[in-house]
């Protein structure tokens, strides 16, 4: 997550934008990177057992209101000059030059709100899990070659490199509190435990890779839609 937020600076700020996307139409824009660095160091600092609350929140109000404003710009259509405030965006992607999709404004509101709740919350959890789900769906869609998964015509679509850091920051998030909600779950040394953290591979990449079978195995003509449900 620090690694790929890290690198989409590095590459924005040189112009060397490939380091900043996977794809030639998408990058993770240096407002995201920057929100993303701070959240890393945030649960970095929580997994150290040195996290203060009012870096925590500060960093919270920082994502939550980044992400807020960037959304009500894409509602109203109004540019309040965020999206470049820090670096111009030199990329040529499509969509407002510097601004990142609706979707991961919402994911990071999201991880924002959670933040600001107690670690041991399960709205904290879920709100993280959420995250993790937009950010998890576009991944889908670029595995499936389906772009209505992460991006809205009109609107700049999530970057495969952006989507990848929301999925890792929800992963960082539980594993930061591991005595805590699903992550207890998974750590937990009794039989329930061994069963989620045997399971939760095959919950978690089974569906995604009889999907993506499924999919291209239908478009290539190999078999037609009823085989491809008795597949899944």
């Amino acid at each position: 997550m620090l690694g790929l937020a890290l690198l989409a600076l590095v590459g924005s700020v040189t112009g060397h934008y490939g380091w900043s996307g996977f794809t030639a139409d998408s990058v993770l824009k240096v407002n995201t990177a920057v929100l993303s660095v701070c959240i890393a160091s945030l649960l970095l600092l929580d997994s150290c057992g040195r996290s203060l609350p009012a870096v925590r929140h500060a960093v919270a109000l920082l994502v939550v209101g980044v992400a807020a404003v960037t959304l009500l710009q894409d509602v109203t259509g109004v540019s309040l000059g965020l999206d470049q405030l820090l670096l111009v965006d030199g990329s040529g992607t499509p969509g407002v030059p510097g601004r990142p999709a609706p979707s991961t404004s919402v994911a990071l509101i999201a991880f924002g709100v959670a933040l600001l709740l107690s670690p041991r919350s399960m709205v904290a959890h879920g709100l993280v899990l959420g995250s993790f789900s937009l950010g998890g769906l576009a991944v889908l869609g670029y595995l499936y070659d389906a772009p209505g998964l992460y991006g809205i015509s009109g609107y700049t679509a999530m970057s495969l490199n952006t989507s990848l850091v929301l999925a890792a920051s929800a992963v960082a998030f539980l594993a930061a509190h591991p005595d805590a909600g699903l992550a207890a779950l998974v750590t937990d040394t009794g039989v329930a435990g061994q069963w989620v953290r045997g399971a939760l591979p095959a919950v978690l990449l089974g569906p995604a890779l009889l999907g993506w079978v499924r999919l291209h195995g239908q478009r290539a003509g190999l078999f037609g839609t009823e085989y491809g449900l008795a597949l899944m």
